[in-house]
C-alpha cells in the first residue's frame, strides 16, 4: 500500500469531523459539460490528483442511518494512521435527483494528496414492519425444506459457459435437520408461554394447564433457563477474551466453551419442545393425579426440588443484581458528568445541587418502599412465596421469548424477505424498492461528475456486509448488465474499469445461493437465464478487478464464497474469475462476529490496497499497465506507475 500510514492511530479514538458546505455535481448532459468536452482543456486536475470513493451497503444489525458509513470512514482514518491529511469532512452532494451524504478523507502518499470519499447506501427503513414473525416462520421453514431437499441430490451451478457440479451438501443439510428441530420446539416453548400466561395469569385458574402440568413445565424450562444464562456467560467470557487481548489459548478456551455451550443450549431446547407435548398427553391420562407434576416421579422429589428451588431463588436474584449494578454505573456516570459541569462553569450549582438531592432521596425511597413491602410478614405461606419465585422466572421467560421474536422479525426476517426472490409473493414489491434505492446510490456515485464533465472518481470501490452484500452483488450486476448493453443511455460509467475492488464482508451469499437457487426441476434453461442478469458469472471480463471476501468462522451467517468462482489459474484473467477469501482475525466471538469486522483492520487495509495511489492512474486493461496485487514494488511506491 502507497500510502504513507504509520501506528498513529490513538488520535482517531475521538475522531474530530467537519462539516462541508453542500455541493451539486453537474449532470452529463449540460450545456456547461458538453462545451467543455468539446472545447476546453482537459481538467488539469485529473492526472496529478485523481479521486477514489468507497460505497458501502450495510446489511442487518446496522438499521441505524450514518452508523455504517461513520464507521467506514472511521476505520479507513484509523488504518491510515498519519496518512490522513486534516479533519474528514462531512457532505451533502446532490447529483441529479439523488442527494447523497458522504464523509471526505484527505491522504498523504507516495504519488501526493488524494481525496477518498465514503458514500452509504441505506435501505434498513424499507424493511420496518414489512416482515411479520408469521413470515419469517413460513420462509425459513420453505428455506429449510428447500436446503434439505438441494443437500440430497446433484448441486449445480451455472458458472462462465458451463454448468458446473459442486459436491453434496451433507454438512449443511445435518445443520438444517438440527435447526428445523431446534424451530419447532422455539415455536412450542413460546405457544405455551403465552398459554401459561393467558391461562393461569391473567385467567386466574388452571384451566388448559393444571398445577402439575405448570409445575412441570416450569422445571423444564428452569433447565432450559440455566443452559441459556451459562451460553450467555460464556458468550460474554469470549468477547471480553478478544476485546482485551487475551492470550490465545484462553481465547481458544473460551471460544470452545461458548460453541460446547452453545450445542448444549441447542440440544436442551429441542429436548424441551419434545416434552412439552408428551406432558401435556401424560398429565391428561394421569387421571386423579394430574395436579401433580410428573417430574419427581422419574428423576426423585429431592432433586427436581433441589434444582428448583435454587434456580427460582437464584435468577430473581441475579436480576435484582444487574439492575444494581446498572443503577449504580448510571450514578457514577451521572457524577463524573456533574464535577464536568461544575468545572466548566456551571452558574446555578445550588439549584442542580438540589434537583439531584431531590432525586437521589426520591430513588431510595422507592428501593425501601419495595424492601419493605417485600419483608413484612402479610400472611403470604412458602407456597405463595414459591409461587412468588417461579412466577419471577415465567416474567424472564417472557422477556426472552420478546427478544427471540424481535431477532427473528428485525434480523432473519429482513434476511428471508429478500433472497428468497425466486418465488412470487408479497415481499417481490419490497425487494423492488432495496434493489431500486441501492442502485439509485450506486449509479449516483458512479455518475458524480467534476466541472469539465469527467468522471469525479477514477476508481470505486463496492462493499457489502451481510445482507448488504447480496445486494450489492445486484446492484454491481445491474450496473455492469446496462454499461455493457448501452442501456444507460448517453452516459456510460465504466463500472468493470471504474471498480477496482467489489468487497464482501460476512456475506451468506454462498448459502443464499443454495438455499434459495431455482435447484427445484434442475433445468438447463432456468440456470441460463438467471445468469442473464448476473454479468459477474458470465465472463472475466465483465468482472471487477479483484473480488475480496472477508469472513470469519465464528460467524454462521458468512463463509467463504465458492459457487461465484473457479480455482485460480495463475494468469491474469484467471485471477478475475476467482473469489479470494479472507479470514478476519479480529472477529473473535461466536455469532457476535458478524458485527466485529468493523472493529479490525482488515476491511480497511483490503480497501486501501485496492486503490492506485501513485502519481498516474494505472489502467487495468493489461499486465503490461498495471498492478492490481498489494505487496509488489508498484504498490508499494518503490517503481513509480509513471515508468510502467
Amino acid at each position: 500500500m502507497a500510502v504513507e500510514s504509520t501506528n498513529d492511530s490513538s488520535r482517531f479514538e475521538n475522531l474530530q469531523f467537519a462539516v462541508g458546505e453542500p455541493l451539486s455535481s453537474p449532470p452529463p448532459s449540460g450545456l456547461r459539460s458538453l462545451v467543455a468536452r468539446a472545447f476546453g482543456p482537459p481538467d488539469p486536475r485529473r492526472p496529478d490528483a485523481p479521486k477514489f470513493a468507497a460505497l458501502v451497503v450495510h446489511g442487518v444489525g446496522q438499521q441505524t442511518k450514518f452508523e455504517t458509513l461513520d464507521m467506514l470512514a472511521e476505520g479507513i482514518a484509523r488504518a491510515a494512521g498519519g496518512a490522513v491529511d486534516g479533519p474528514p469532512v462531512a457532505r451533502l452532494v446532490t447529483v441529479g435527483d439523488e442527494r447523497l451524504h458522504r464523509i471526505e478523507l484527505t491522504l498523504r502518499t507516495d504519488g501526493g494528496t488524494r481525496a477518498l470519499h465514503v458514500y452509504e447506501a441505506y435501505w434498513a427503513p424499507l424493511t420496518e414492519g414489512a416482515v411479520t414473525l408469521r413470515d419469517v416462520i413460513h420462509l425459513v421453514f420453505r428455506t429449510i425444506y428447500d436446503g434439505i431437499r438441494n443437500g440430497t441430490s446433484e448441486f449445480r451451478r451455472w458458472l462462465f459457459g458451463q454448468y458446473r457440479p459442486f459436491p453434496p451438501q451433507v454438512r449443511t443439510v445435518a445443520v438444517l435437520l438440527v435447526g428445523l428441530a431446534a424451530l419447532l420446539s422455539l415455536i412450542l416453548i413460546n405457544t405455551v408461554i403465552g398459554l401459561a400466561v393467558s391461562t393461569r395469569w391473567v385467567g386466574g385458574g388452571e384451566t388448559v394447564i393444571g398445577d402439575g402440568l405448570y409445575g412441570d413445565l416450569s422445571t423444564a424450562f428452569n433447565v432450559l433457563f440455566v443452559c441459556v444464562f451459562a451460553f450467555v456467560i460464556a458468550l460474554g467470557l469470549h468477547r471480553w477474551a478478544g476485546r482485551a487481548g487475551a492470550p490465545v489459548f484462553v481465547r481458544a478456551i473460551a471460544g470452545g466453551l461458548s460453541v460446547l455451550l452453545f450445542a448444549l443450549t441447542v440440544a436442551v431446547t429441542i429436548a424441551v419442545g419434545l416434552a412439552i407435548p408428551l406432558l401435556f398427553y401424560l398429565h391428561r391420562v394421569a387421571g386423579p393425579g394430574h395436579k401433580l407434576p410428573l417430574f419427581p416421579s422419574a428423576f426423585g422429589l429431592a432433586i427436581v426440588d433441589w434444582f428448583n428451588d435454587r434456580v427460582e431463588v437464584f435468577m430473581p436474584v441475579l436480576v435484582v443484581a444487574l439492575l444494581g449494578a446498572a443503577a449504580l454505573r448510571f450514578v457514577v456516570h451521572v457524577t463524573r458528568a456533574l464535577g464536568r459541569a461544575f468545572r466548566d462553569g456551571e452558574t446555578r450549582k445550588a439549584l442542580t445541587i438540589a434537583i439531584f438531592v431531590f432525586a437521589a432521596v426520591t430513588a431510595l425511597g422507592l428501593v425501601v418502599e419495595v424492601v419493605w413491602l417485600a419483608l413484612t410478614d402479610w400472611g403470604i405461606g412458602v407456597s405463595g412465596s414459591s409461587a412468588l419465585e417461579r412466577g419471577s422466572v415465567w416474567a424472564l421467560l417472557i422477556a426472552g421469548s420478546l427478544i427471540i421474536r424481535r431477532i427473528l422479525v428485525e434480523y432473519v426476517g429482513d434476511i428471508v424477505a429478500y433472497v428468497h426472490s425466486h418465488t412470487v409473493d408479497r415481499f417481490d414489491e419490497l425487494r423492488t424498492k432495496i434493489r431500486e434505492r441501492v442502485y439509485k446510490t450506486a449509479r449516483a456515485v458512479y455518475a458524480c461528475r467534476d466541472n469539465w464533465g469527467n468522471p469525479e472518481y477514477s476508481d470505486i470501490v463496492l462493499i457489502g456486509h451481510s445482507l448488504g452484500s447480496v445486494i450489492a452483488y445486484d446492484t454491481l450486476n445491474r450496473l455492469i448488465n446496462e454499461d455493457v448493453s448501452g442501456a444507460g443511455g448517453v452516459l456510460t460509467l465504466g463500472v468493470i474499469d471504474r471498480t477496482p475492488l467489489f468487497l464482501t464482508v460476512g456475506s451468506p451469499l454462498d448459502k443464499t445461493a443454495y438455499l434459495f437457487g431455482a435447484q427445484r426441476k434442475q433445468r438447463g434453461g432456468t440456470y441460463a437465464l438467471a445468469a442473464t442478469v448476473q454479468p459477474l458469472i458470465q465472463r472475466a471480463a465483465y468482472r471487477p478487478a479483484r473480488w475480496v471476501n472477508i469472513h470469519s468462522r465464528w460467524d454462521p451467517i458468512s463463509g467463504e464464497i465458492d459457487f461465484y468462482g473457479l480455482e485460480p489459474e495463475g494468469d491474469r484473467e484467471g485471477d478475475r474469475l476467482t473469489v479470494r477469501n479472507l479470514v478476519d482475525p479480529d472477529a473473535t466471538t461466536l455469532f457476535l462476529a458478524h458485527l466485529e469486522y468493523w472493529q479490525g483492520t482488515l476491511i480497511y487495509r483490503t480497501l486501501l490496497d485496492a486503490l492506485p495511489w501513485g502519481v498516474t492512474h494505472a489502467q487495468r486493461a493489461s499486465a503490461e499497465t498495471s498492478c492490481p496485487h498489494p505487496g509488489l514494488p508498484v504498490a508499494e511506491g518503490s517503481t513509480g506507475l509513471e515508468r510502467i
